[in-house]
């Protein structure tokens, strides 16, 4: 089955010009209609996404997306089959979820759900119920994009910590020479340039570990936002 996504961009933040958190309303074509759908552009890659959301549905609102239970694939779509997400409707649906990787290597995340009547939910067929949706798509994100990003810098961290031991130890070792330099002056001069180039690299690694402090700011921000956004809707 071919899949055609019309994408309709509601909001988007900019974390920096590589990296960006999409929240959008999607309209996708499958099973022979034009389904609209939640959606989000994230920067982990898809086989993380895909796994992290079937791990977090799971733990959630034990949704089994793991294909052990009440699930089918086809090559794009995970299905599951008569599950009940109290948030989203009383009624059993039909969970529907793609993930993708755009023309950018961002990935792509689709949410979209058919209620037992075989209606599909969207804003015109049941407005709460894709609020609802909404909310669930919302919640993941609040849950893991903090945690992928912090895991990022300290990842960033630790490799800084690395550099400034490589650092600290060539530097000790330059101080070591030292006392007999007529006879190490040609080893010192190549462990100086590997100083010089360390500290290149720990300023570039600081660098991007402000960055990724940033960004993780303005994620967070970002988060709090759409959860004021989305509360105050469930407040009308």
């Amino acid at each position: 089955m071919k899949y055609i996504i019309y994408t309709i961009a509601l909001f988007s933040i900019s974390i920096a010009s590589a990296q960006t958190l999409d929240y959008t309303d999607d309209f996708i074509s499958y099973d022979d209609q034009n389904i609209q759908a939640v959606a989000a552009t994230l920067e982990p890659d898809v086989s993380t996404i895909k796994d992290k959301f079937e791990d977090w549905m799971n733990d959630n609102y034990n949704v089994d997306l793991d294909g052990k239970k009440l699930l089918f694939f086809n090559k794009d779509v995970m299905t599951a089959e008569n599950v009940m997400i109290p948030q989203v409707s009383d009624r059993l649906l039909q969970l529907n979820v793609k993930v993708d990787e755009t023309h950018r290597g961002k990935t792509r995340l689709y949410v979209f759900a058919k209620k037992s009547d075989g209606v599909y939910i969207s804003e015109k067929t049941d407005q709460s119920a894709f609020a609802g949706l909404k909310g669930v798509v919302h919640e993941f994100i609040a849950d893991y994009l903090p945690e992928y990003y912090m895991d990022q810098i300290e990842e960033t961290e630790e490799a800084l910590d690395d550099l400034a031991d490589n650092k600290q130890d060539m530097e000790n070792e330059i101080r070591e020479n030292e006392n007999d330099i007529r006879d190490l002056q040609s080893e010192n001069i190549k462990l100086k340039r590997k100083v010089e180039a360390t500290r290149e690299d720990i300023k570039e690694t600081e660098e991007d570990l402000q960055i990724r402090n940033k960004e993780i700011k303005k994620v967070k921000n970002k988060i709090v936002k759409e959860d004021k956004k989305y509360n105050n809707y469930e407040k009308r």
